[in-house]
């Protein structure tokens, strides 16, 4: 199940920021680093659309642990 989530982040976190995958070995960190490095508002639609990347990047990894 865990290879079936890092596959999945693998391809999101390459169609987000290409190749940014490929420089972690953790999943969670490429996760991070695909996400926008700028702060926004908590009601700009960047912000929503980012919490909702790492919600369905990370916390299923999350919950594996």
């Amino acid at each position: 199940m865990a290879e079936i989530h890092r596959e999945a982040i693998q391809r999101t976190v390459n169609a987000v920021r290409p190749g940014v995958y490929a420089w972690f070995t953790d999943p969670e960190e490429a996760a991070a680093a695909a996400l926008p490095r700028t702060p926004v508002r908590q009601t700009s639609p960047a912000c929503r659309g980012s919490a909702g990347l790492w919600r369905a990047l990370v916390e299923p990894l999350q919950a594996e642990r």
